[in-house]
């Protein structure tokens, strides 16, 4: 008997990742790990739940994983293994335990077997997406941890596991270990992601997609995608990258066999979406999977990428059996959600998730459950005789609180006690109040467009009949069998209210809702809701644009407010070159905000305009003129300047422990800080003539210097082999920080020193670093720094990640992909240690944290001045009198929820400090009283308030002056 079944690795260093189960059948598995190279590769002991050891266990297979591209210099010194068995029992739950090395170290799992293809058995499994588990620490344990404790059947993971570059092993060792508490105790199905990729080596390899019993081949574009079938549910999973027409067949070949009862397909990409980043229809092949799915009877499509949680029916599915798409984020940085034209039905949230699906015969159940164990959301599906869904599922009630943020994308109207969950497909909304008995209205169609957001009916010839029933009461309905005909460009219809027209009742006066049954070209649409509008004829105002101001000055990524108007479904925001000759952003959008994350051109002057929107068109806004700054000395953000006297951050403060990054190679004239105590040793590995045609041209001169007196203290002007490292011996009389100067004729450099010697990069604004070879270094984000800002000769393949080891993205110039980037910093996450990784060929300055750069932090040299110490209380700082009164622009701006209000007192004054919104009424007085002369600062917390635009006042005796700022929630 297994002694340590079901228990989770004991931490040791043998198990570098693992062990996990993959490409289970119901009578075969395969168990996967990951050890250092010079590890005994271990062995697997598997046991029937209850019974005896089992003695079909196959011999270990190793293969070699690799570190960067598909090159042998580049072999990690780790090793996958993987192990088959087979004669398994189907239905049953298995017992693992592997041994590693010298026997004393052991990880152990269960996983339960497959009933046989078409078997009935309840089931549990999760689907998780958008990982994104850089780190050891990564917040991803959030979702892995209580993934664990349900112990699932199996576990969907719709790629993204880790961030970064697909070749950068420090990201996939940090996935495996993350989420270990499910990887160990369930059968694994992952699909690769966008960051899983370039190349696939490593997670083909991992995930035992080459061939197990050899070497892996050296394809990267060969597709992983797959089948399980797990009793009465079919799971497919797709690979968004590679092989698309293929699968197009493969899948239809598949689909066409299969007669098991629950379909499930997964894959990275939605096709569908209502994410910021998210392309309507962006797969080339959509139509083909779409149609593939709806005639085949797909029920669940599991995607990610989008970094939101989405619930959706697209338009064109089925109306008696269509396809439910989901796309979950469990730990990516989320992004906010725009209206999307060719979707129907569902939710659409910013929260990380996993969801917890439950199968049991002709029923299948799914809780969308955030990391705090809050259900956000739920969906019922129950199958008749015929495989359809049963109507009273199709029209279950959505939670309130859940659909309320999208509910006026699909519905066209906020969620109102009694309203139902329906197919809407086609949209519209009464032009005049509800019809009394008897009387004729006019209704306006809202059938949407993918491209252009017009409102036009013309390509839907429509037949129907129409529905009448109060809101509230959904046995009131009545049916007219008349026939309604939509032909041509027009986009009203006259509808005739039946006679027998429910108005009233009792306590309760709705509006009334018209629903057609709506065919198109032959396939049905089924309900389409037709409702009044809240107020009257539904006419729409002007808006009022709140920022930016008039001839107001703004970064490249500037933030447009304005504000809202009740009767507004969403709003179309314009901005362009006057007279809008050239229009640059043309968007639809559901806030009273919109952030543009793709640049303006800098130094050029815009005007901007909005419009409400609902069944109507509301009239353009005055139009606004404003600047963006031409360079970062304008106030697209203030650059800092720091020191040079460098001090171990180590020694300092406390820094997380990382996995070591690289500098890459260099090539000219350059220059590393490095820190030695007194007569202490600096050794090197060098190696120069990187590149053939300067090869016997020169040398590498190395120099170290005293940075305190500029002395030489030590030099090596020896004249290297080429292509070989030799050993390089650097010696001063001295202890405290040195710089490290080399020159090799342009003859491309690598350099090697000991892990932990502090040896740090500088790139500043003054001394850009330019690197030859791709890098991944670590940076330190001081407290209060409200943007990590810079300069990048290119921005592409360029990644940023926080001190929690998040991604950030929507940063980068994607039209010309070079120049200044700024990168909000979220809250808390100041005071902590971010890192940069790229590809060759890269230019980076940073400007607004300490310039300096280092492998690990450890090894990461800083500014003394930060850990300088100074008695000076943080609300008012009278080192030197001001000259006269200042109020200062808030920081940051925008903010949420806390920003600082700065100003300067020449001589003590009776202060007052208030904000007011933009109505003019006073939301908070911040001071009233007496302050000393000298600087001040409040936090002023807005908490309690709503998004938008604010007013701050400061007023003395004989002073007034007022500035705006942003809260964005």
């Amino acid at each position: 008997m297994l002694g340590l079944a079901g228990q989770s690795a004991d931490g040791s260093d043998c198990f570098i990742g693992g062990p996990y189960v993959l490409h289970v059948e119901h009578d075969r598995a395969q168990i996967v790990w990951v050890t250092p190279a010079g590890t005994d590769a271990g062995s697997v002991a598997i046991e029937a739940n209850g019974g005896e050891e089992q003695q079909n266990v196959k011999a270990v297979v190793s293969i070699p994983l690799f570190r960067d591209r598909n090159s042998e210099e580049d072999e990690l010194d780790h090793l996958r293994h993987l192990s088959k068995v087979e004669e398994l029992q189907p239905h049953t739950e298995y017992h693992y335990e592997v041994q590693c090395g010298d026997g004393e170290s052991t990880a152990s799992g269960r996983f339960k077997t497959p009933p046989k293809p078409g078997e009935s058995v309840p089931v549990e499994f999760v689907a998780v997406g958008d990982g994104h588990a850089n780190t050891i620490n990564s917040s991803y344990i959030r979702i892995s941890e209580p993934v664990g404790e349900i112990k699932p059947d199996f576990v969907i993971h719709a790629g993204d596991l880790r961030g970064g570059r697909g070749h950068d092993w420090s990201r996939w060792e940090g996935y495996l270990k993350v989420a270990r508490p499910y990887l160990q105790n369930s059968i694994f199905l992952p699909v690769v992601g966008a960051h899983d990729v370039r190349p696939a080596r490593n997670f083909r390899s991992l995930f035992a997609f080459n061939d197990p019993d050899g070497n892996p081949d050296d394809e990267d574009d060969a597709g992983t995608y797959y089948t399980m079938q797990y009793g009465n549910i079919l799971v497919i999973i797709l690979d968004h990258v590679y092989e698309i027409e293929e699968q197009v067949q493969w899948v239809e070949e598949v689909l066409s066999q299969s007669e098991a009862e629950w379909i499930i397909v997964s894959s990275h990409e939605s096709w569908t979406s209502v994410a910021s980043r998210g392309n309507w229809l962006r797969n080339e092949y959509y139509k083909d999977f779409s149609r593939i799915f709806e005639e085949h009877g797909v029920d669940i499509v599991i995607t990610a990428h989008d970094h939101m949680y989405e619930r959706r029916i697209p338009f064109g599915s089925k109306g008696v059996k269509p396809v439910h798409y989901i796309t979950i984020n469990s730990n990516g940085n989320s992004r906010s959600v725009r209206p999307s034209p060719v979707v129907a039905g569902g939710i659409g949230k910013r929260e990380h998730v996993y969801t917890h699906f439950r199968v049991d015969g002709n029923q299948l159940e799914m809780d969308v459950i955030k990391y705090d164990g809050t259900v956000l959301d739920r969906l019922e599906l129950i199958k008749d005789d015929d495989g359809m869904y049963q109507d009273e599922v199709m029209e279950q009630a959505v939670d309130l609180d859940l659909a309320h943020k999208l509910s006026h994308i699909y519905t066209g109207q906020s969620m109102t006690e009694g309203l139902r969950y329906e197919r809407r497909d086609i949209m519209g909304q009464f032009k005049s109040q509800a019809p009394e008995n008897g009387e004729s209205v006019v209704l306006k169609l809202n059938t949407g467009n993918a491209s252009d957001h017009e409102r036009d009916v013309s390509r839907f010839p429509l037949g129907s009949k129409l529905i009448v029933y109060e809101q509230n009461d959904p046995s009131s309905w009545q049916t007219e069998k008349q026939i309604i005909e939509i032909t041509g460009d027009t986009t009203e219809i006259e509808v005739t209210a039946p006679d027998n027209m429910i108005h009233d009742v009792e306590g309760f006066d709705p509006p009334l809702e018209l629903e057609v049954n709506i065919r198109v070209d032959g396939r049905d649409f089924e309900r389409a809701t037709i409702r009044p509008t809240l107020t009257g004829s539904g006419e729409l105002d002007k808006v009022n644009l709140e920022a930016p101001s008039s001839n107001q000055w703004v970064p490249a990524k500037p933030v447009f407010a304005w504000e809202e108007m009740p009767q507004a479904r969403e709003y179309q925001l314009q901005a362009g070159l006057p007279d809008f000759d050239n229009v640059k952003i043309d968007t639809i959008v559901t806030d009273t905000h919109f952030k543009y994350s793709n640049g303006l051109e800098e130094g050029e002057d815009y005007v901007w305009r909005v419009r409400a929107l609902n069944e109507f068109e509301g009239p353009w806004s005055d139009e606004i003129r404003f600047h963006v700054n031409r360079s970062t000395e304008q106030g697209n953000f203030d650059p800092v300047s720091f020191g040079d006297n460098l001090v171990p951050a180590v020694d300092k403060i406390e820094v997380p422990s990382v996995n070591f990054g690289s500098t890459g190679r260099f090539r000219g004239e350059n220059s590393m800080f490095t820190w030695l105590e007194a007569d202490g040793v600096l050794p090197l590995k060098v190696r120069g003539g990187g590149i053939s045609h300067f090869q016997d041209r020169g040398n590498v001169r190395i120099n170290l210097i005293k940075v305190a007196n500029a002395d030489t203290v030590d030099r090596d002007h020896s004249v290297p082999p080429d292509g070989e490292f030799y050993e390089v011996e650097l010696v001063s009389p001295s202890n405290g920080l040195h710089e490290l100067q080399w020159n090799d004729g342009n003859d491309r450099t690598a350099l090697e020193w000991p892990e932990g010697q502090p040896m740090s990069i500088r790139a500043s604004k003054e001394h850009p670093f330019s690197f030859q070879r791709g890098f991944h270094l670590y940076f330190y984000v001081p407290e209060g720094t409200s943007v990590v800002a810079g300069h990048l000769s290119s921005h592409s393949s360029v990644d940023f990640y926080d001190g929690s080891g998040n991604e950030f993205t929507g940063w980068q110039n994607t039209e010309d992909g070079e120049g200044s980037f700024v990168i909000p910093v979220p809250e808390g996450l100041d005071n902590t240690f971010w890192s940069v990784e790229g590809e060759r060929n890269r230019t980076l300055s940073l400007y607004t944290v300490p310039p300096y750069l280092a492998r690990s932090t450890e090894e990461l040299l800083l500014p003394e001045e930060l850990f300088e110490t100074e008695d000076i209380p943080t609300s008012s700082r009278n080192d030197e009198t001001p000259s006269r009164i200042e109020l200062e622009q808030n920081y940051p701006n925008p903010f949420n929820p806390e920003t600082i209000i700065s100003f300067s007192l020449p001589e003590q004054e009776h202060v007052t400090l208030e904000v007011y919104n933009v109505a003019g009424q006073r939301v908070m007085t911040l001071l009233n009283e007496v302050k000393p002369s000298g600087s001040h600062e409040v936090v002023f917390d807005a908490s309690d308030l709503s998004s938008g635009v604010y007013l701050y006042r400061l007023q003395t005796n004989d002073y007034v002056k007022s500035r705006q700022m942003l809260l964005i929630k």
